[in-house]
């Protein structure tokens, strides 16, 4: 796996992300882009920073425009390294084991008395409600 350096970031409804805002240039998220086509319904006007923006874009050489879409594809391929190496089965399979350790297994490593009840309950539970339900 390459390490990018970047910090992950969660965003609220999309899931983890291993990215910041900048990986996909210079667009808004979402929100902000629905905000800024309805300013431009009411208004009829781009807000001075879009301006602004437009301007400086226009005069970039076409050797940093270049360089900005080395970047991004760099990005881009450290991300879908990521995503694979987290996706492989022996890491699911990781995760996994570690959930459940955290749940059922105390930072010692004894077992936690309460998961473990409730889990056992709930078994005990299912088997005498599937015997009256099954005669």
């Amino acid at each position: 796996m390459r390490e990018t350096g970047e910090e992950p970031v969660t965003s609220p409804g999309y899931g983890r992300c291993v990215t910041d805002s900048t990986t996909f240039g210079d667009a808004p998220p979402p929100e902000a882009a629905g905000s800024a086509r309805s300013s431009e319904k009411k208004g009829g006007k781009k807000s001075a920073k879009k301006d602004a923006e437009s301007t400086s874009a226009a005069e970039r050489t076409p050797d940093q425009i270049q360089s900005e879409i080395d970047q991004a594809q760099q990005r881009l391929a450290d991300q879908v390294d990521q995503l694979s190496d987290r996706l492989q089965p022996q890491a699911l399979a990781e995760d996994a084991i570690g959930g459940v350790k955290r749940v059922f297994l105390e930072e010692d490593g004894s077992p936690k008395a309460k998961p473990i009840a409730i889990v056992a309950g709930t078994i005990t539970s299912l088997i005498v409600l599937r015997k009256i339900f099954h005669r």
